[in-house]
């Protein structure tokens, strides 16, 4: 995991995006000389920061899922869109953010200011998904969900709706799977939740992000400028993974989770759901558990 440095991420796109992602490679370097420095007891030598320096010009992994992702924003931009959760185009996007779609203000819920989210923020956390995931794990999910949406054009036709997609078993399927690759993700639970909120609100044009070793959650519950708060980073993980909470499946129908998800898979589900308790995190949710997996092998 790259740790989080002070980045101050200005606002639009072209050369200020450019800018932003310069700020955040530049600082994933450092702080990957800092790890090195505390490592070999508080100093590296020139020789060390040349040899650190081509082994980060050549790394993929996280770093080139950064590239990735600030790539498709700016294509987005382009492109009119900008909200990977959210177009048309994206099924897989579509179909995670249908968990939670609920938390969203649109003039007719009264919900809490602190876990009602702000749509600004679905580019980041797609983004960070990506680099939380990998780039092969998401474009294989996305793949699983065009096909998906292909065959269910061919055979329903004029009588396709979006709910029928979020019903089919397929599609449950790949939901599913990706939950048990972001329950696993999460294993070191307080860590990747500092991760996670530090590289939503960096991505998302946020003000700052405290410096590595000095963010605490503290820095994501009460600033206005906040792109996605503690308390709304609860409420998005407690719906997203309702689905295939165990106390709200029938027998049946867990027994079909746990078999998809295998022991490791159960176990990592099991943790995060209490974690997500022990922290108090609101459940606020509506979307329909997992009733019908398909019998398919994960992908």
């Amino acid at each position: 995991m790259f740790a989080v440095k002070t980045i101050h991420l200005p606002d639009g796109f072209g050369p200020h995006r450019c800018h932003a992602s310069a700020a955040l490679v530049v600082s994933m370097f450092v702080a990957l000389l800092e790890d090195e420095a505390r490592r070999a007891g508080g100093t590296v030598s020139i020789e060390d920061v040349r040899r650190y320096a081509r082994a980060f010009r050549e790394a993929r992994g996280e770093l080139w899922a950064v590239y990735e992702t600030v790539f498709q924003s700016c294509q987005a931009a382009r492109a009119g869109g900008g909200d990977p959760g959210n177009r048309r185009s994206d099924h897989f996007g579509r179909l995670l953010t249908h968990t939670f779609s609920h938390l969203f203000p649109d003039g007719t819920r009264q919900l809490a200011a602190s876990v009602r989210l702000p749509r600004r923020a679905l580019p980041a956390f797609f983004a960070t998904l990506r680099i939380m995931l990998g780039q092969d794990f998401v474009e294989a999910q996305s793949r699983r969900c065009d096909a998906i949406i292909a065959r269910l054009r061919r055979e329903l036709a004029f009588e396709f709706a979006w709910n029928r997609y979020f019903a089919d078993a397929e599609s449950q399927a790949v939901l599913c799977d990706t939950l048990v690759a972001i329950a696993k993700a999460f294993e070191s639970f307080e860590t990747r939740r500092l991760w996670f909120l530090a590289t939503v609100n960096r991505l998302s044009d946020a003000r700052s992000v405290p410096e590595h070793g000095r963010v605490t959650l503290d820095h994501f519950r009460t600033a206005s400028w906040l792109a996605l708060s503690e308390s709304q980073f609860g409420a998005l993980m407690a719906n997203l993974f309702a689905p295939v909470d165990p106390h709200r499946l029938s027998r049946e129908a867990w027994n079909r989770v746990a078999e998809r998800a295998g022991t490791d898979g159960c176990e990592a589900l099991g943790v995060l759901f209490r974690r997500l308790a022990a922290a108090g995190y609101t459940r606020l949710a509506v979307a329909p558990p997992i009733e019908d997996i398909a019998t398919t092998e994960p992908a």
